[in-house]
């Protein structure tokens, strides 16, 4: 049988090989997540009620105990067409995003499940019911208060920043080994002595590669916390959020100065000095 003119051959492993070198893969397990609590003003007066709430520590606690979470999707939303007697055909009227996950460790003290308790009850006052001695009495009524806060009152931004291995794909594969930074033996092992801790290691920092920017988002669904005496493990806690909109940007060049909001405007700089701070 004749071979087909303009067909390329079909790829075997050696291709595969030679893309692999070059490409690499992502690893799923490089990333940061910083919840913008601080660009909203208004919830962080809300937040701040709580005596036990600190910005700093919480939104570090937040981003380090972030144990799963997942990028936004997109769906395009299509309607069928067609012109005398040919097939149907689709065309794209707008656009559907998928809902954003995140899942928490819990610490200890509760600091996390406090968290988003004081800012779904903020959002919607559904535990404002404020208790007297006669109320627990049965004499009178409780105050009730279930109204729903502005949107605008209780969104915050989302940044999830991809981090790859150093050595990983086309562009990070570029920096010659000798100029990638690498860990110190006293960034990994925190008690080692002064002189072995100026020692380079053969553990290069991750680079951020891919960012992804979540605008006015809010939580929408806590999940529930199982609890059990048959084993002990790491209580979980589920939070799903909705959002405005999205964008993304890639981040082995200058386009993170480029970060825009495409519906609201604005400048994006933010995304950098995210950056810096997750990288110090």
């Amino acid at each position: 049988m004749s071979r087909i003119s303009g067909v390329a051959p079909m790829s075997n492993y050696s291709t595969f090989k030679e893309q692999f070198k070059k490409s690499g893969y992502s690893s799923s397990n490089f990333y940061d997540v910083t919840i913008e609590l601080d660009s909203n003003p208004k919830l962080i007066r809300q937040l701040s009620k709580d005596p036990q709430f600190n910005l700093s520590s919480t939104k570090q606690l937040l981003r380090l105990y972030c144990d799963e979470a997942t990028m936004p999707g997109l769906q395009m939303s299509t309607g069928d067409y067609r012109i005398t007697n040919t097939p149907n055909l689709k065309y794209a009227y707008g656009a559907v995003f998928s809902g954003m996950e995140l899942s928490f460790m819990m610490d200890a003290d509760s600091q996390i499940k406090n968290l988003f308790d004081l800012w779904t009850n903020w959002i919607y006052g559904y535990a404002n019911q404020k208790l007297s001695l006669e109320n627990l009495i049965g004499i009178g009524s409780p105050q009730q208060n279930f109204r729903a806060a502005y949107r605008d009152d209780y969104t915050v931004d989302i940044i999830i920043v991809k981090y790859e291995r150093s050595m990983n794909g086309t562009i990070n594969g570029r920096e010659p080994t000798d100029k990638r930074t690498a860990y110190s033996f006293r960034d990994i092992i925190p008690d080692i002595s002064d002189k072995q801790s100026i020692d380079r290691t053969k553990f290069y920092k991750a680079i951020p590669v891919h960012a992804t920017k979540i605008f006015n988002a809010f939580p929408s669904n806590i999940s529930s916390v199982s609890l059990s005496r048959e084993e002990t493990s790491i209580s979980k806690l589920g939070v799903s959020f909705e959002y405005e909109t999205f964008t993304t940007t890639t981040l082995n060049s200058s386009s993170a100065l480029n970060f825009r909001d495409p519906i609201n405007g604005g400048s994006g700089l933010d995304v950098v000095e995210a950056l810096v701070g997750l990288l110090a």
